[in-house]
């Protein structure tokens, strides 16, 4: 082989082996581009899901920090706290991640944050209509509370009138006599010859009382305190108890003055001294006396 043709070949060689670095440099070049493309990708989808982690933590701070007395809203806040929890530990047990995974862990932050807006929105909303409910309660209850008060108030004006009615309607007795007489029928004050004790008065004039039948009581007290009486039956109500009296008489009463005579005729012994005597008349005392004994 002449030397011409040697070096051709050895030129064709040299062009062949030139080619075949070049190519062999640019794929190089390329799986370099191509593999820090592939570790920047990869630095940022590690920081991705660093962001999405402390996002979700976030999320599940914020619905922790709800407040509400409503228990099925309660009930719905423990839901999604539920699906939070469940996404962190989906998180961190995945060893690889791509964009599409990345993408709809940010989608769920989205919706789980969506909706937190929206309890949130509606807690306010409870809680502004709790207050005004509570507002009206209150005024209600105080409007219930002055009723009340005024209720009572008219209730005890009522009552009163009612007492100052019941007290002026009372006929009382006045000019009030105890005269004691003996067998023939003169005045006398020796008590071992009384016989009889008649007490005198007259009922006053009173229009506002109930005209009609009226009976009335007289007692009759000894200076050692006991009640004259002839029979154990002589009973009338006082004050709700049932006491003992001396006599009684049932006149017809016109709104007009009346007077009135009670006799009452001695069977027992009679002491020296000071005696009283009560008048007693639809159940009110109506005026009383006192007489001296020998």
């Amino acid at each position: 082989m002449n030397k011409e043709k040697v070096t051709r070949l050895l030129t064709l060689l040299i062009i062949i082996l030139l080619i075949g670095v070049g190519f062999a440099a640019y794929k190089l070049i390329t799986l370099n581009r191509q593999y820090d493309e592939v570790v920047q990708q990869m630095g940022e989808t590690i920081s991705a899901k660093d962001l999405i982690e402390e996002d979700l933590n976030r999320l599940y701070s914020d619905y922790d920090s709800i407040q509400t007395e409503n228990d099925s809203m309660n009930e719905k806040l423990s839901e999604e706290k539920e699906k939070i929890a469940v996404l962190i530990e989906e998180l961190q047990q995945v060893k690889s991640y791509n964009a599409s995974q990345i993408r709809q862990y940010q989608s769920e932050i989205e919706t789980l944050r969506g909706i937190m807006k929206s309890y949130v929105y509606q807690i306010d909303s409870l809680n502004q209509l709790n207050t005004q409910l509570i507002a009206e309660n209150n005024e209600v209850r105080e409007s219930h509370e002055r009723l009340k008060y005024e209720m009572d108030e008219v209730v005890n004006k009522n009552d009163e009138l009612e007492l100052t009615v019941e007290q002026a309607s009372v006929v009382k007795a006045t000019n009030i006599q105890a005269l004691t007489f003996n067998r023939r029928g003169r005045e006398i004050d020796k008590a071992r010859r009384v016989e009889q004790i008649q007490t005198r008065f007259t009922l006053m004039e009173n229009s506002i009382a109930e005209p009609g039948e009226r009976t009335i009581y007289v007692r009759i007290l000894r200076p050692d305190g006991y009640v004259l009486v002839k029979n154990t039956d002589n009973l009338f109500t006082y004050e709700e108890e049932l006491i003992a009296f001396s006599e009684s008489r049932t006149v017809q009463y016109e709104n007009e003055f009346l007077d009135v005579v009670i006799y009452y005729d001695l069977d027992q012994e009679v002491l020296e001294g000071k005696y009283q005597v009560e008048l007693y008349m639809n159940g009110k005392i109506i005026g009383l006396t006192d007489f001296l004994l020998d």
